[in-house]
């Protein structure tokens, strides 16, 4: 069942990856969730610290229950491959909206916040290990950590240049990783 507080959380998500953690403000916050600041503290008591372990709650769900998912989906491998860079376009908004991982690794984070992410990251990089491991790479986890590398390298770069064809290359440049004919 989705609460109010669910709801209201990829709002807050959007928020962050737009501005970061210091500049989204609680004057961002409620603008962007429609929200006063009361309601705000209602559904996150601990303020801005309780909302980035929402978002950062919402990131391992759908990096866990979407993203990956995509890799192991029943369907052909290339489908696969195919659908799990798709999911990544769709996501990051073509390249034009950034990453909560990287946003919250930041220096301006709570230091249990970039832990956090840390600890999201490795998990991330282990689940892409298994499944190259999977699909019989034989460097899976060096695999996977380039993999990762490409994701947010591609995401600073097309963010940094307003270009989202640097983001829709480095996806590409992920295809014959991620089959398996790059090990």
């Amino acid at each position: 069942m989705e609460t109010a507080r669910n709801r209201i959380v990829p709002l807050i998500a959007r928020a962050i990856r737009r501005c970061g953690y210091e500049a989204a403000s609680m004057s961002v916050l409620s603008a962007e969730t429609k929200l006063g600041r009361s309601s705000l503290y209602h559904y996150f008591p601990g303020g801005k610290e309780d909302m980035a372990m929402a978002v950062l709650d919402l990131a391992e769900r759908f990096v866990r229950d979407d993203l990956m998912a995509k890799l192991v989906a029943p369907d052909t491998p290339r489908n696969q491959v195919e659908k799990f860079l798709g999911k990544l376009k769709e996501y990051y908004e073509g390249g034009t909206v950034g990453c909560l991982y990287g946003v919250l690794s930041l220096h301006d984070c709570p230091v249990h916040v970039g832990y956090r992410v840390a600890a999201l990251t490795q998990d991330w990089i282990a689940a892409l290990a298994e499944y190259l491991k999977s699909r019989g790479d034989r460097s899976a986890r060096a695999n996977a950590e380039r993999i990762v590398r490409h994701i947010q390298g591609g995401l600073v770069v097309s963010l940094a240049t307003r270009d989202p064809r640097q983001f829709e290359a480095a996806l590409n440049d992920l295809r014959p990783i991620l089959s398996g004919r790059d090990a």
